[in-house]
Parts: structure tokens; C-alpha cells; sequence
């Protein structure tokens, strides 16, 4: 029973090590990149992406966008908002043809050159709602704060029987 007990904690440790290794390798990589991450919140794409997926776009010149790619781009009306549609025509002068796929009759919007974030380089199908529910509060209590606090517990007693010698000591008048 010890021995599986052991194994357990070691096979926890070391996937706990290699998600660390994981994410931060990630965070390197979006950052030497320059990737975007967005969590679709519309099926406008649809049917190449749906409503909860997560989209990582990278940064890409205007000239090497053609018909067919899906882009991300500033809002012209708020330029906090980000949408994400798939290209119809590309004119360098005027700017790029944008279309809502799942409209009837199909919705054009023409997109200025300058608003262009980045071209999907890839999409992970329902993991952004993951991200979603990690942006609301509860989420955010869930995911990180709770394991955070976790581990400094777990940390804090680890030491303080460290410091004791091994030993636990137990306040008077207890069992």
C-alpha cells in the first residue's frame, strides 16, 4: 500500500512538473511567435470553426492573405473587439472582403488593411470554453486560486516538519 501510495505521488509530481514544462514552452513560443488567442463566440465561421473554439492566429502581412483564410481583426466601430471571420477577395488598395459564412444571403464587410491582427495557424475544437469559464469569477476561483492556495499549504507544512525535525507536535491537551 505504501509503495502505491509512493508511485502515486511521484507519477503526480512529475505530470505536475511536465504541465508546468508544457506551459511555460507555450508561453515562449506565443510570445517569440507573436500568436493570438481567441475563444470563437459566434458560429459565423461556421462550418470551418464553431461557437467554443479556441483560435490561434499569428501575425501576418496583408499581402500573404488570400481568399479562403480565416482572419482576425479590430472592430472598426469598437476597437476592443476582436472578430473573426474567413476572407472572400483580397484587394491590397482598398482593403480585404470579409464574409459571415453562415448568413443567408452571405454578409460582406470590407476590412482595412490596418485593423488585420493575424491569420488562423491553428484551432483547438471546444477548448475555448475552458477559457471562458477561467474569465468569469468562478472560473477563476476554480482553476487557479484554489490549487494555488493548495500548494501553499501543502508547502507550508512540508517545511514546518522540515524545521521541526520530522517531528509534529501537537498542542497541549489534544490526542
Amino acid at each position: 500500500m505504501r509503495l502505491l501510495k509512493t508511485s502515486l505521488k511521484y507519477f503526480l509530481l512529475s505530470g505536475l512538473v511536465l504541465l508546468i514544462l508544457a506551459g511555460a514552452s507555450g508561453l515562449v513560443l506565443w510570445k517569440a511567435k507573436d500568436l493570438k488567442i481567441y475563444s470563437l463566440a459566434d458560429n459565423n465561421v461556421s462550418p470551418y470553426l464553431k461557437r467554443g473554439d479556441l483560435v490561434i492566429a499569428a501575425k501576418t502581412p496583408p499581402q500573404k492573405i488570400k481568399p479562403g483564410d480565416i482572419i482576425s481583426y479590430l472592430n472598426p466601430r469598437d476597437a476592443h473587439t476582436v472578430i473573426i471571420r474567413r476572407v472572400a477577395q483580397t484587394d491590397i488598395r482598398r482593403g480585404l472582403l470579409v464574409t459571415a459564412t453562415t448568413n443567408q444571403p452571405p454578409s460582406f464587410e470590407v476590412v482595412p488593411l490596418k485593423s488585420i491582427i493575424g491569420k488562423k495557424t491553428g484551432a483547438l475544437p471546444k477548448m475555448g470554453y475552458l477559457l471562458e469559464a477561467i474569465r468569469q469569477p468562478a472560473g477563476l476561483i476554480l482553476f487557479i486560486y484554489i490549487p494555488a492556495l493548495w500548494i501553499a499549504i501543502r508547502e507550508g507544512r512540508r517545511l514546518t516538519r522540515r524545521r521541526l525535525g520530522g517531528r509534529v507536535y501537537r498542542a497541549a491537551g489534544r490526542a
